[in-house]
């Protein structure tokens, strides 16, 4: 999956979920959403959720799908491993996006704290 995002949104809403997203236009129609809580129960662990949940249009969401992301200034790219390639029905997702350096330097560290403690996700910075 393949699309440029005419903007990038990076919130927290009021239960502390981060929630990182990339929207293609207006209609919503192709978008990226990866969403991440600290707050993980046992319930949540037993069930073997990551504290990232990834969500693409047309195929809801999955957790622990994602095995390397690659972040550069003007793109992302996430390797899905075979539990997300199978429910994506795609191994990569590219989103190109224009940001500025600032808009840039909050979504890395965004994506740092989402990953930085997730064993099954390796995490790069391409300069």
């Amino acid at each position: 999956m393949k699309f440029n995002a005419s903007k990038v949104s990076l919130t927290k809403d009021e239960n502390d979920v981060w929630i990182i997203g990339f929207i293609e236009n207006e209609s919503y129609a192709n978008y990226v959403i990866i969403q991440y809580s600290n707050d993980v129960d046992e319930q949540e662990l037993s069930l073997n959720w990551s504290k990232y949940y990834l969500e693409l249009s047309n195929f809801g969401g999955s957790y622990n799908c994602i095995s390397k992301i690659n972040l550069t200034k003007n793109n992302l790219e996430i390797i899905l491993n075979d539990s997300g390639s199978k429910k994506f029905n795609t191994n990569q997702i590219l989103v190109y996006y224009s940001l500025n350096d600032l808009e840039y330097k909050n979504l890395l560290e965004e994506l740092k704290t989402i990953f930085e403690d997730e064993n099954d996700v390796t995490f790069n910075v391409i300069t």
